[in-house]
């Protein structure tokens, strides 16, 4: 008679940091009268599954969003700054310049994924003025 001990031994929870995924790309171009919003809702949980999300996490866990204003030129960006803590990001009125924003997403466990939009924004085309004196 033979006998089996079978021993199962669960391994540790390990919490990833979210991966951040900033839409359109991290590297933008628009000019001063263009609304852009900057969205994150599309986050890339720890098992490399894409998520959509509002507020929910993966397993039902709460992200909390942080977006900063890193550099920009010589202007506060001025709005609402509760829309700061939300997946999206509405971006108005604009001077010309470039701006770097960051966005720190943390997860219920408190890991924290990090990510970056480069917003490049032109001047609109300024063509000269033309007259028509009519015929003489």
């Amino acid at each position: 008679m033979l006998n089996f001990i079978l021993q199962l031994v669960a391994e540790p929870h390990v919490n990833k940091a979210p991966i951040v995924i900033i839409s359109p790309s991290t590297n933008i171009t628009i000019k001063p009268s263009d609304r852009l919003i900057l969205d994150a809702s599309s986050v890339v949980c720890c098992h490399g599954i894409a998520i959509e999300t509002s507020d929910d996490g993966p397993k039902g866990e709460t992200l909390f969003y942080q977006w900063d204003l890193i550099s920009s030129p010589l202007q506060r960006v001025s709005g609402n700054r509760d829309y700061w803590t939300q997946p999206l990001l509405t971006l108005e009125h604009l001077n010309v310049g470039k701006y770097v924003f960051k966005l720190r997403v943390t997860d219920g466990d408190g890991a924290v994924g990090v990510a970056y939009a480069n917003v490049t924004v032109q001047a609109e085309p300024d063509y000269p003025p033309t007259a028509d004196a009519g015929e003489s």
